[in-house]
């Protein structure tokens, strides 16, 4: 890596503490809560990652789906390190994501809850043999190519072997509520 990028990512690394806050050379930034109120501010894009499990398909909410890369095709999703999900695609290999259409934000909720994460997959039709939310915006199958920790998430890097789209408006979240682009 060039030094000068060395140098800069040296100077502007922060850390979080035990409480949640971040600090840069002991002093206090931000905390987790006007953090986590600030990034309310920025719309994101809805959708649900999945996998199978057993005989069934566990999936979850997530809205931080970026694309990483056109060649080869990769994106990534952020989960909180301790999920079943994680766990789940770490131990599957492949993994699919769906974005979600604006009708879809009771499907969001069920994926959003634990308890209702298996249970939510009546909604989920299968694509190259894996479950894909069903009237979905978007929706990419993966292999699961790398997982990354940071903080109290982990960056997991799915190599693209499959995109479809259909025509029609994403749900969208922002101010902690579901938005529409109209």
């Amino acid at each position: 890596m060039n030094t000068v990028i060395e140098a800069a990512l040296g100077q502007h690394y922060t850390s979080l503490t035990a409480d949640g806050s971040s600090t840069q050379g002991g002093t206090e930034l931000v905390t987790e809560h006007t953090f986590r109120a600030a990034m309310a501010a920025l719309p994101t894009g809805v959708s649900v990652i999945t996998t199978p499990d057993g005989d069934g398909v566990w999936g979850m909410t997530v809205g931080s789906l970026t694309s990483l890369s056109l060649r080869p095709p990769l994106l990534l999703v952020c989960l909180h390190r301790g999920s079943t999900t994680l766990e789940l695609l770490a131990h599957q290999g492949r993994f699919a994501v769906s974005v979600l259409a604006e009708d879809q934000h009771e499907i969001a909720n069920a994926f959003a809850r634990p308890r209702t994460r298996g249970t939510a997959a009546s909604s989920c039709t299968t694509a190259d043999g894996l479950p894909v939310v069903a009237g979905a915006v978007a929706w990419f199958t993966c292999r699961h190519q790398h997982t990354y920790a940071s903080g109290d998430h982990a960056i997991v890097i799915g190599a693209v072997e499959h995109a479809e789209h259909r025509p029609g408006e994403p749900l969208l979240r922002h101010a902690s509520r579901y938005r529409r682009l109209h």
